[in-house]
């Protein structure tokens, strides 16, 4: 509840280009228009100003410095390349991270939402299939390949993520990363939105016998 809490915030519009909020706990309320899209960078922008906060900081100073983010690396990126539909890449791996990103997707978008669901190794079978039961209740559309298999075989990655699914068969499986994002990429249409999840801003990929460039 805001009463209990030092420093907090009131959502008044979340759309493609960022969301819009009243911060509250300094010595007014003020609007902060984020570059930021989504409840979870809400959450990341209150933070770092309940910590300005507990330093005196001038509000007019967080307001400046929230509102100067363009964005975060591997947290809802937004790639944009001149295409007509909005593409992310997020580094969910968990079901919670990767609800929350799809949800902040489903709330700016006119269209469909496509996912690239990624397998991890080294991850239990529990959070696999919390991760396909997310997937299939959020997502119009979901392509899955490998995320980091590490020392497991990619192919158990795979299945047990698949495995997860209520309806396996409408899940196009594509283990070679490249082509399953290209596989979303191109069935996106004008208006729907790319959800690119698993890896966010690291630039390989982890298998037992070697590390690839990505």
């Amino acid at each position: 509840r805001p009463d209990q809490v030092d420093v907090s915030a009131t959502i008044e519009r979340v759309d493609s280009v960022g969301t819009r909020f009243q911060l509250h706990g300094f010595d007014r309320s003020v609007p902060v228009t984020l570059r930021l899209v989504g409840e979870r960078h809400v959450s990341h922008a209150l933070a770092a100003a309940a910590l300005a906060w507990s330093m005196h900081v001038d509000v007019d100073a967080v307001v400046a410095g929230l509102e100067s983010v363009a964005s975060v690396a591997g947290h809802l990126e937004s790639v944009d390349e001149g295409q007509d539909f909005d593409v992310r890449v997020d580094e969910a791996r968990t079901a919670t991270s990767l609800a929350q990103a799809l949800a902040a997707l489903r709330s700016v978008s006119a269209g469909r939402v496509h996912l690239v669901l990624s397998a991890q190794g080294d991850q239990d079978r529990a959070e696999r299939r919390a991760l396909a039961m997310v997937a299939e209740q959020s997502a119009a559309r979901v392509v899955l390949t490998l995320g980091d298999p590490r020392t497991e075989e990619p192919d158990r990655c795979l299945d047990d993520v698949l495995g997860g699914f209520r309806r396996p068969g409408k899940v196009h499986v594509e283990p070679d990363r490249r082509r399953a994002i290209e596989a979303a990429l191109a069935d996106a249409r004008p208006g729907d939105a790319v959800l690119i999840a698993g890896k966010g801003r690291n630039a390989y990929q982890i298998f037992a016998d070697r590390v690839v460039p990505f």
